[in-house]
């Protein structure tokens, strides 16, 4: 009788060739799927793989450089912003491959290669402009929307309840802060 046989390779691996120590004779050792005569006793076939070879996969770098153009999945891949132009600071970097960079604020970083190509940026700002910065909210004896701000933005705030036979006074602050109205509990 002719037999027919299929690998099942498994995840992460290549199928490489069926052996025998029965000395079966296959139609095609090196195939998937092959067949073999069964000759007229008990035989063992054994599909033999090895591990799948890692892809590498392309780094794009835009206004920088890296220390590789191409790396495996895993691999550690080093970024360099490039000098900025005259009247210009290094701001972060970027990418819209999912990339995390170990510190996107730095002109020099490293991110680890994911499984598929990727293309990252230096982004740059004028020295003049200062990026936004937000600051913390803290509220004593109430609650804030926010827990941080920018500069300018409008923050509301909650008085708590009064303790029992008191009232609601009124809102004061030390760092130069505008209340909307200081007599709301809600302001």
């Amino acid at each position: 009788d002719k037999i027919e046989i299929t690998a099942e390779t498994p995840t992460g691996k290549v199928f490489e060739k069926w052996t025998s120590e029965d000395g079966v004779k296959f139609a095609d050792a090196n195939a998937e799927t092959t067949s073999f005569t069964m000759p007229e006793k008990d035989v063992t076939v054994t599909a033999v793989y090895r591990d799948k070879p890692a892809e590498t996969y392309t780094v794009t770098v835009k206004n920088g450089t890296a220390d590789k153009k191409t790396a495996k999945a895993g691999e550690t891949v080093k970024l360099t912003a490039n000098a900025p132009a005259a009247g210009k600071v290094f701001e972060k970097w970027t990418s819209a491959d999912g990339v995390k960079f170990a510190n996107a604020s730095a002109a020099s970083t490293t991110f680890t290669m994911p499984e598929k190509n990727v293309t990252v940026t230096a982004i740059y700002r004028d020295k003049s402009v200062e990026p936004e910065t937000s600051y913390q909210v803290t509220v004593k004896n109430g609650t804030a929307d926010k827990v941080t701000a920018k500069a300018g933005e409008t923050v509301t705030i909650k008085a708590n309840s009064p303790a029992s036979g008191k009232k609601f006074n009124k809102w004061t602050g030390t760092d130069g802060v505008k209340f909307a109205n200081a007599s709301a509990m809600t302001t």
